[in-house]
């Protein structure tokens, strides 16, 4: 195991126990510690625990004061721009639990360095069409849609080979993804079933090489996107980037920033990016396909029902900037049932769906977060749908990338 000495590093120190120290204002203040990944030494968090609470306007000092130090810390001008971009992230973070009101443009600019504006429908309209050529039958595509889910979705009777299933999905994908970049020897993912909680499946890194998957089973789980899921989460999505930048980043370079993974920061758009390609990346063309129906699908008693699963799901990414306009409706002050209609339009939802979706826009502190699938995926085109794939995943897995400098940093050797 690496140990580093924070006296050594004092700047690095002082952004991640701001980092923390934010993290414990936004707990207290919304009771919502999920925004926030760490994996470094477990006295930093003793500290923050026994501070008094930390006052909103004290870290965005902290996090000026550090901003002015940064240039003249000697770091690598490339580390030395990643640096100030989170330092930017946490400001405006710091901001907004301050009570400023940020615009979500602007938000997403300050926070995960995109540039973001309403997408033309016609993307939306393309992705229906690739329903409508992918899915069984002729006629209404939401209905299409919706019967194709019911098909592959996991009978309740069925429920205790869920974790059994991704378990096979998981080691598959992980096979595939060393083939491509080598991981950590001694690298290791366990699943946990959980109930009741508001995802369907999440990755949570541990640190130290060590990852656990956590899984909804009391949601219906639609067995055709298992490997969309377990790709996202594992590998080569979350969990192997998580992994090898702490292999990578963290043990070799001894780039300790990289123990604190903060949401609202630019990375996650680069980290969203990978996750929705990985099932391409790890089974490409009709491989996915083809595995579950042998792999999977017969424990289960499901049959093909001849759908094309890889256009399926590609029509699902660009549905992710409905959401993104969504998200912009109702910060432009667009009313909530205007923007449900927009969503049961594009996204093919149902009332229930979009009300929840509305919902989920209006999270506090996450409402630029929806941007980054979107723009992750499109920003990552260039370099993950070319004959050098690999090459480009193994530099987004192992280097700080941010979205405005993605070109430049992943054309250097």
């Amino acid at each position: 195991m690496t140990t580093f000495d924070p006296a050594s590093d004092p700047w690095i120190q002082d952004y991640i126990l701001l980092a923390l120290r934010l993290n414990r204002c936004i707990t207290d203040m919304i009771d919502d510690d999920s925004l926030l990944g760490y994996h470094g030494p477990p006295e930093d968090l003793v500290r923050i625990r026994q501070e008094p609470p930390p006052f909103p306007t004290q870290l965005i000092h902290d996090a000026q004061s550090l901003a002015e130090s940064l240039p003249t810390c000697g770091f690598a001008p490339a580390r030395t721009t990643y640096l100030g971009a989170l330092i930017r992230a946490l400001e405006t973070v710091a901001r907004q639990v301050a009570g400023d009101v940020i615009p979500l443009r602007q938000q997403a600019y300050d926070c995960l360095d995109l540039q973001v504006d309403y997408l033309p429908e016609g993307q939306f309209i393309r992705a229906h069409a690739l329903y409508d050529q992918a899915l069984p039958g002729t006629g209404d595509v939401t209905a299409r849609l919706q019967a194709w889910r019911l098909h592959y979705t996991l009978a309740p009777a069925q429920q205790q080979h869920l974790v059994t299933l991704i378990e096979r999905a998981l080691h598959e994908s992980r096979q595939r993804t060393n083939r491509m970049i080598a991981l950590p020897s001694d690298e290791k993912t366990t699943i946990e079933a959980l109930r009741d909680v508001p995802f369907r499946a999440v990755a949570d890194y541990l640190g130290h090489h060590r990852s656990k998957i956590l899984i909804n089973q009391t949601l219906p789980f639609n067995l055709a996107e298992l490997l969309y899921v377990v790709c996202h989460e594992g590998y080569p999505g979350h969990l192997a980037e998580l992994v090898l930048k702490e292999a990578h980043l963290t043990e070799q370079q001894h780039f300790r920033e990289q123990q604190i993974n903060f949401l609202l920061t630019p990375p996650f758009v680069i980290s969203e990016g990978i996750a929705l390609w990985a099932h391409r990346l790890a089974f490409p063309g009709d491989e996915a396909a083809r595995w579950l129906a042998k792999h999977v699908y017969p424990d289960v008693g499901i049959t093909p029902d001849g759908s094309q699963l890889d256009l399926v799901l590609e029509a699902t990414d660009l549905l992710w900037g409905v959401r993104g306009n969504a998200a912009l409706m109702l910060d432009d002050g667009c009313s909530e049932a205007e923007t449900i209609r927009y969503l049961r339009t594009y996204a093919l939802i149902d009332e229930a769906a979009a009300l929840r979706a509305v919902r989920g826009l209006r999270l506090p502190l996450r409402e630029a977060y929806i941007f980054t699938y979107h723009y992750g995926v499109q920003l990552l085109e260039p370099w993950l749908r070319s004959d050098g794939a690999h090459t480009a995943l193994a530099r987004l897995l192992t280097r700080q990338i941010l979205p405005s400098r993605l070109a430049e940093q992943l054309s250097l050797p």
